[in-house]
């Protein structure tokens, strides 16, 4: 308790600032350096100028070219992309949504430099947007917004978003928008906002449920209209078949070799701590307790949101953005953006010294993971279990206050009766 308190006790603004910036600035020197120490469109470290961008580009490209059915051929993509880079033995393996080429098509249609450039400066306005949207939410907070917004800069997630060229930011303004459009009243718009984040559909999945069991019928239909025309545009691009090709990707050996195990390390889903964290002989049971864990938390949210009172309905989206984090099928370290929102939420709504330093741990620890995860290659199990992420056990422990938020939520309800409906504030 002790040290909690001393570590507590350095979480001031003062610090918070001043970290803030040095982590920004050294950041912000290392990408640059890596781009311009590089090799044409390979980086310093050998791999490709925007590597996940380059997956994004890549389907664009193949939708201009006419060659969708290659849009799942890791094989073909690899080849295409190792003319535009330069040769090597990595590829950026496009595994998004069909319809998702439609929007990277602009994109792939320029010089995968420029193109990059553009996504990137995208990225930019859409972090910067939804840090506008989220303000009026957090009120304590919004009184050293600056310090707020230095923080949120800095953290690791952000960085790897803007220099992999994830598409992860709009996700965030996904999120973002859709939570301010609900306090507004406006759930319609809020269905719209979360039908967006289609494009990374594992990330808002957690929405047409909470609709649901809060009765937000507009906003259900209109989450519902916009996948079925995601639906449609995707069989449209590729057809029947085409789909089928897309969820045997996602299923395939190849994937779950490549992804969920091999990338396990950098993923912060409760499953892919307990992959991480087992001999290699035991991946595949551990991803099966995994799931069951990952169910197990799922309906936990499903039942807080049901008891929680209509009132405490932010109480709910900040969990369901946080069971949306720590049992994803598929959610690597940039996807953390989404969390933004629950994380200030929670820090403005319950502020607790749990709170402020489960967020110092997932600070710290997204930036150690990648350095760990050298370490853990040249070594076996069990010291292999220094790279696991283990930014997940604070990840666990913000999920259980938020879920504790709204069992608080609901017993305060129940003792003090049904009260008289109030109408949502607008903004």
């Amino acid at each position: 308790m002790r040290l909690a308190a001393r570590l507590d006790a350095l979480i001031d603004r003062e610090r918070v600032r001043n970290y803030s910036i040095a982590f920004l600035v050294l950041g912000v020197i290392a990408s640059i350096l890596n781009v311009a120490l590089g090799h044409g469109l390979r980086v310093l470290t050998g791999n490709a100028l925007f590597p996940d961008f380059l997956a994004h580009w890549t389907a664009g490209r193949l939708l201009l070219d006419g060659s969708l059915d290659h849009l799942y051929d890791a094989d073909f993509q690899a080849t295409l992309q190792h003319v535009i880079i330069g040769p090597g033995d990595d590829v950026s393996w496009f595994v998004g949504p069909p319809f998702t080429a439609v929007i990277y098509a602009p994109f792939a249609a320029l010089p995968f430099a420029v193109a990059g450039v553009l996504w990137t400066l995208l990225s930019v306005a859409a972090i910067a947007a939804s840090l506008v949207l989220l303000k009026p939410l957090v009120p304590r907070l919004a009184q050293d917004w600056t310090v707020v917004v230095l923080a949120v800069l800095a953290c690791q997630p952000v960085l790897e978003v803007l220099g992999a060229g994830q598409d992860s930011a709009l996700s965030m303004l996904a999120w973002a928008a859709g939570l301010r459009a609900l306090v507004a009243g406006r759930d319609a718009l809020a269905g719209a906002s979360f039908g967006l984040g289609l494009i990374k559909p594992q990330l808002v999945l957690i929405a047409p449920p909470t609709f649901l069991i809060q009765r937000r019928w507009s906003a259900l239909w209109v989450w519902i209209a916009f996948a079925a025309v995601a639906a449609a545009v995707s069989v449209a691009l590729i057809g029947v078949e085409g789909i089928q090709t897309w969820i045997h990707t996602l299923t395939s050996q190849r994937y779950d070799e490549q992804i969920n195990v091999g990338q396990a390390w950098k993923q912060l889903s409760a499953s892919a701590l307990l992959v991480s964290v087992v001999p290699p002989s035991l991946a595949h049971a551990a991803q099966l307790v995994g799931l069951a864990v990952c169910v197990a938390l799922a309906v936990a949210f499903l039942v807080a949101a049901w008891r929680a009172p209509r009132a405490a309905w932010l109480d709910v989206w900040t969990l369901a953005a946080l069971t949306t984090v720590v049992a994803s099928p598929h959610l690597l370290v940039y996807d953390l953006l989404i969390a933004v929102p629950a994380a200030l939420v929670l820090l403005d709504r319950h502020p607790s010294r749990r709170v402020r330093l489960a967020l110092l741990a997932v600070f710290v620890l997204t930036y150690l993971n990648p350095i760990a995860h050298l370490l853990a290659l040249k070594v076996s199990w069990p010291l292999t279990l220094v790279g696991a992420p283990w930014a997940v056990v604070p990840l666990l422990v913000l999920w259980y206050d938020a879920l504790h938020a709204c069992r608080a939520a609901s017993d305060t309800s129940r003792r003090s009766g049904p009260a008289a409906p109030r109408r949502a504030p607008t903004l």
